[in-house]
C-alpha cells in the first residue's frame, strides 16, 4: 500500500476524532454550563453561609502570619477564575481550529453574567474584578485546549 492510500484512513481517523472531541465537549458544556448557570444566577452569594466560618479562618491564617493578600477577596478571585477554566476548555474544544474565538466569547460572557446579576439579582454584588477573573478563567482553558490542540498537529505533521 502506498502513502496517497493511507492518507484518507488517517483523513477519517481525524474526522473521527475531531466529531469525538466535539461531542466530548458539547456534553461537557452542557453540563458544567448549567452547574455555572446555576451558581451566578443563584438569588443570593453562593458562599453566604460559609462566609463568616472563613472570615474566622483567615483571621487565624493571619494570626499565624500569613500575608493579608492571603484573604477572602483571594479565595473569591481564585474561585471565579477556576470556575471558568472548564468553559473556556470546552469552548475551544468546539471551536476546534478557531480554538482562540473562545476567549471573545467567554469575555462577553462574564460581562453579561455581571450585567444580568446587576439588572436582576439584588441581593447579587457584580463586580469588574469577577469579569477580570471569569475572563482570566476562560483564557486559561482556552489556552490549554490551544497547547493542545498545536502540539497534536506538530505531531501529526511529524508522522
Amino acid at each position: 500500500m502506498n502513502s496517497s492510500e493511507e492518507l484518507p484512513l488517517a483523513d477519517s481517523s481525524r474526522v473521527v476524532l475531531r466529531r469525538s472531541v466535539r461531542r466530548f465537549a458539547l456534553w461537557g458544556l452542557l453540563i458544567y454550563g448549567v452547574l455555572v448557570l446555576v451558581v451566578v444566577f443563584w438569588p443570593r452569594h453562593v458562599d453566604e453561609a460559609v462566609a463568616p466560618a472563613l472570615g474566622s479562618f483567615f483571621g487565624w491564617l493571619h494570626d499565624l502570619g500569613v500575608p493579608e493578600f492571603i484573604n477572602y477577596q483571594a479565595l473569591e478571585f481564585s474561585a471565579n477564575v477556576l470556575m471558568f477554566v472548564p468553559l473556556g476548555f470546552f469552548l475551544a474544544c468546539l471551536f476546534w481550529r478557531r480554538w482562540y474565538l473562545a476567549i471573545p466569547l467567554l469575555c462577553c460572557l462574564s460581562v453579561g453574567v455581571e450585567l444580568l446579576q446587576a439588572g436582576l439579582l439584588p441581593d447579587r454584588t457584580p463586580s469588574g474584578s469577577d469579569v477580570l477573573a471569569n475572563s482570566l478563567g476562560g483564557l486559561l482553558g482556552a489556552l490549554i485546549q490551544g497547547i493542545r490542540f498545536q502540539r497534536g498537529l506538530r505531531r501529526a505533521k511529524a508522522s
